[in-house]
């Protein structure tokens, strides 16, 4: 189960004993992918159809998927290699229903409505092995809940991976890392340094205050940027 290891995370507890309370596995966060999908087709067929196929099938399993648009095997180191550390990519978060025999009341039926996040993925060097790996933080817009899950900024750990309350091995989820320069770079406007993806924590969520549904969060964040550099206040 899992051969590469477990990062753990936790404190001591007042007899001095650390106390484990967020398990995350090694594998999942490393550059290196388990499978690769070649040609832009393909990657979109996969993230349409194929990567919340046979949910049943992969109950207990993770996994990590490169989708590139090149159709050649020298693609994939060529896409590692052009991560490197300080690099930061869009994270887009889904969750599926806890199905079963002990299903949860909202996936009694065939609709089940998950739940959406966007976060930040960033690319940091692990002390240990000395590898680039991916520090994955959430920023979630939700109500506070029994669940333990609450609004604001989650690490990995805190979020999918905690013991008590972590979703992690207990619902099906799937986070995408989208790597954009045109988002997620820093910009250098009149000397003043930053980037869309900054304001993706205060601005996501932002509607029109009239009940109905908000902007497209994308839209938002860079719109709010180029804004900011024209000392205007985009609303």
């Amino acid at each position: 189960m899992n051969e590469t290891g477990w990062y753990i995370y936790g404190a001591k507890n007042k007899v001095g004993m650390f106390v484990v309370q967020s398990l995350a596995p090694r594998r999942l966060f490393r550059l290196q992918p388990e499978q690769v999908v070649f040609g832009a087709k393909a990657s979109y067929r996969y993230i349409r159809q194929q990567a919340w196929a046979n949910l049943s099938a992969q109950k207990g399993k993770i996994s990590s998927v490169l989708c590139t648009p090149k159709s050649d095997w020298s693609a994939i180191q060529a896409a590692i290699d052009d991560w490197q550390v300080g690099d930061r990519a869009l994270l887009i978060h889904t969750y599926g229903g806890i199905g079963g025999i002990r299903k949860e009341p909202a996936a009694a039926t065939p609709i089940f409505f998950g739940h959406f996040a966007y976060g930040v993925a960033e690319v940091v060097r692990e002390p240990l092995t000395d590898e680039l790996r991916f520090e994955i933080c959430y920023h979630q817009v939700y109500a506070q809940n029994p669940d333990g899950l609450t609004a604001g900024t989650l690490h990995w750990s805190r979020y999918l991976g905690d013991r008590q309350r972590g979703w992690a091995g207990t619902r099906p989820t799937c986070d995408l890392l989208i790597k954009l320069d045109a988002f997620t770079k820093d910009y250098d406007l009149y000397g003043e340094i930053g980037s869309p993806l900054n304001q993706l924590p205060r601005r996501k969520r932002t509607g029109y205050a009239n009940r109905f549904a908000p902007k497209p969060q994308i839209w938002i964040a860079i719109r709010f940027f180029r804004c900011k550099q024209r000392g205007m206040y985009p609303y």
